[in-house]
């Protein structure tokens, strides 16, 4: 047997024939899913795109094998083995298709319940935030109510609303009692504000009446010190008026010894020069014994002597 026999005998060994494949095609190719709820559809597909594939395997295996022999008998092979793979991809590409448009559909509408699911829990989040709900970290809390976040993803609407309006009256409860609160705190600030303004007042008149018994005691002291000066000033008068008095005898002797002082007879002298001289004798004569009785008076009159 010559290798080209051989290799149209091994060729024959191909587990589909044209024959088999054009009857997948012809029973396949029409196949559609007609929207995501055709699930009897979806089924058909899946089940024939099981089959086509299957059948592309063992041609794959059946390929492999042949490839063992000669090189011109794998040569042949495989290229039989792609023309048959050009005909079946294209019932393959088809079901493949067809399958992943629905698989895609399924997603998306998967991703838009999520979406949906996740924008109707943050509603309800802040529906609870604009009632004054807080979140601490665990829980939604309001007053005595507090609600978990798993809660609110679980809660019907008919239970959620009913939840809305426990909080609600929390809310106004709460608010009363802020309002309460706030109205107490008033009260304590305006009475504080009060008392304050007596401790003032209190304090401003205590500063008033220590200010003017200071001023009292400061014209008391002064009036006193006045007193006692002028006491003494009058004392101090009355001494040197004794003392004067007292010494008064001594003095006007001493006035009189002053008066008494006279320079000796001149000699007898006729130049204009002696006659000059004699004169500025008299006159520093008359100076010396005015300075004593000032000087006399100073010693006897002066009151810091």
């Amino acid at each position: 047997m010559t290798a080209d026999i051989l290799v149209q005998e091994e060729i024959k060994k191909f587990p589909t024939t044209d024959e088999a494949i054009a009857e997948l095609r012809d029973q396949y190719m029409p196949l559609k899913v007609n929207g995501i709820d055709d699930k009897d559809g979806y089924q058909v597909v899946q089940s024939a795109l099981r089959e086509v594939k299957s059948k592309r395997i063992a041609v794959e295996k059946k390929r492999k094998e042949l490839n063992e022999i000669p090189l011109k008998w794998q040569r042949t092979v495989n290229d039989e083995a792609k023309r048959i793979t050009g005909l079946i991809l294209p019932i393959e590409d088809h079901l493949s298709e067809q399958k992943s448009l629905i698989d895609a559909e399924k997603q998306r509408l998967k991703e838009e319940r999520e979406q949906k699911k996740q924008k109707r829990v943050n509603d309800r989040i802040q529906s609870l935030f604009n009632l004054g709900f807080s979140f601490n970290g665990n829980d939604y809390v309001l007053g005595s109510l507090s609600i978990s976040p798993s809660d609110i993803e679980k809660f019907s609407d008919s239970d959620f609303s009913e939840m809305l309006q426990k909080g609600e009256q929390q809310a106004i409860l709460k608010k009363q009692q802020e309002e309460e609160a706030e109205r107490k705190r008033a009260e304590e600030e305006k009475l504080l504000k009060q008392q304050r303004e007596a401790q003032d007042r209190k304090e401003a008149e205590l500063r008033k009446r220590e200010q003017e018994l200071a001023e009292q005691q400061q014209k008391i002291d002064r009036e006193r010190q006045e007193k006692e000066l002028k006491i003494r000033e009058e004392k101090a008068k009355k001494e040197r008026e004794e003392k004067i008095l007292r010494l008064k005898p001594e003095r006007d002797q001493l006035e009189l010894w002053i008066n008494s002082i006279e320079l000796p007879s001149k000699p007898e002298l006729t130049s204009p020069s002696s006659a000059q001289f004699m004169d500025q004798a008299n006159s520093l004569m008359k100076e010396y014994k005015s300075e004593l009785k000032k000087t006399l008076n100073q010693l006897y009159y002066d009151p810091n002597k």
